[in-house]
């Protein structure tokens, strides 16, 4: 009998132990982790590329000024999706909705322009050709995202190539030489989170497709 009430007494202790601490804590699950923030970029063709890319890597002093990045022009920027499957469905929109597009001409301003911006410190506008156009607009439409009321980020408000992100050390526009006009036919979805200029360094390229 002693040891029965010795078993009892042992086992409402444990028991309000465990009431003591609480609920389990539950597992974030994927879904409930922040969004993964990406971007569609349009890529110069590959000489082109390389030679602003050359640029981009003077004027940053190699990474030593500013961090270094992709040569691009936007298309769309901070796509928000919940999760690395949500991403792969929406680059899978991307290729297949606009397979067979065409090539884009693009054509940059003869000067560069500098905001006090970390992401449109020194950039180069772009003609708002048509086809740019119809390929945010169709990119847009593809992901769901409002094709009505949309405008390029502030303050250049339109397309553009940024050649240097940063905040300090923002090369004057003299240093910055003009880049010829060119067709560009391949579009890129990054991961740019987080979407800071200290999160720069931790971009990465998801896929890279031809639209032509």
């Amino acid at each position: 009998m002693v040891v029965l009430v010795s078993l009892l007494l042992i086992g409402c202790h444990r028991t309000l132990a465990l009431l003591g601490r609480g609920a389990p804590k539950k597992m974030p699950l994927e879904h409930e982790s922040k969004d993964i923030f990406l971007s569609l970029w349009l890529i110069p063709p590959r000489r082109n590329y390389e030679i602003i890319k050359e640029q981009m890597g003077r004027l940053s002093e190699n990474g030593k000024k500013g961090p270094t990045f992709a040569p691009h022009i936007t298309i769309i920027g901070g796509i928000s999706c919940q999760s690395e499957a949500h991403a792969m469905e929406m680059l899978r929109l991307l290729e297949e909705g606009l397979k067979g597009f065409g090539k884009i001409p693009c054509s940059l301003s003869s000067f560069a322009y500098s905001a006090k911006v970390w992401n449109q410190a020194l950039y180069f506008t772009a003609e708002l050709s048509a086809p740019l156009m119809n390929l945010c607009q169709k990119s847009r439409a593809l992901l769901g995202m409002d094709t009505e009321s949309w405008t390029f980020p502030a303050p250049a408000t339109y397309p553009h190539m940024s050649l240097f992100y940063g905040v300090d050390n923002v090369p004057d526009i003299t240093e910055v030489e003009s880049i010829m006009p060119f067709h560009a036919y391949t579009l890129a979805l990054w991961r740019t989170d987080p979407p800071t200029l200290e999160g720069v360094r931790q971009w990465r390229e998801i896929s890279t497709f031809d639209i032509r």
